[in-house]
């Protein structure tokens, strides 16, 4: 079973090369499905390839109500290294979870990210870069372990999540990822926590 990891549906690219083998063009994408859960559409973006650096800049795509703005460049020489950033703004966090298969009904909220992350390709442990997310004015069903917590507690808010907003900041060094903080905020309830996964 399983789903590729990234299926593209409509490509269309125009092109112009120099005599120098460089490449300078434009991208459009009408359907993209990421390991068949995440379906950006309606992407549009500028490229450039030039002395084995290839650049991805001006990413705009429709994301689940939402948008994301991107950028990416890959360098060949002299080893295969990478650097990206990614924003990404309004997604809906019922129309996301509908996209990948999961009932959306009783969710609710938007989703806001931006990061950035840089290394050398195929070596994780040369990653680098940040990520910040935040949840507004969200409803989530939590995770098993901590509707059975609320459960055990009598704490109905574990059941189902009603969060005013949750934000995330993370690091990645090393190979590792570094929660720099995580807030969420209900009306009953607060948590804060930072640490090392």
């Amino acid at each position: 079973g399983g789903h590729p990891l990234i299926e593209f549906d409509d490509i269309a690219i125009e092109s112009d090369v120099s005599k120098d083998r460089s490449m300078v063009g434009k991208i459009r994408i009408k359907k993209i499905a990421i390991a068949g859960l995440f379906h950006p559409s309606q992407l549009t973006a500028r490229f450039e390839w030039s002395g084995g650096k290839l650049v991805v800049s001006d990413v705009v795509a429709d994301w689940a109500g939402g948008s994301i703005d991107a950028r990416f460049a890959v360098n060949s020489e002299p080893v295969p290294t990478f650097e990206s950033w990614m924003e990404v703004r309004g997604v809906s966090v019922k129309n996301l979870s509908e996209d990948a298969g999961i009932n959306g009904g009783g969710k609710r909220g938007q989703l806001f990210a931006n990061g950035t992350i840089n290394g050398t390709i195929g070596l994780p442990g040369t990653y680098a870069g940040c990520v910040s997310a935040s949840l507004v004015e969200a409803r989530l069903e939590p995770l098993d372990v901590i509707r059975q917590i609320g459960d055990l507690l009598g704490v109905d808010e574990l059941k189902m999540l009603d969060l005013k907003k949750a934000d995330a900041n993370l690091t990645i060094r090393n190979g590792k990822v570094m929660v720099d903080q995580i807030a969420i905020a209900s009306n009953n309830f607060i948590m804060d926590a930072t640490g090392e996964t």
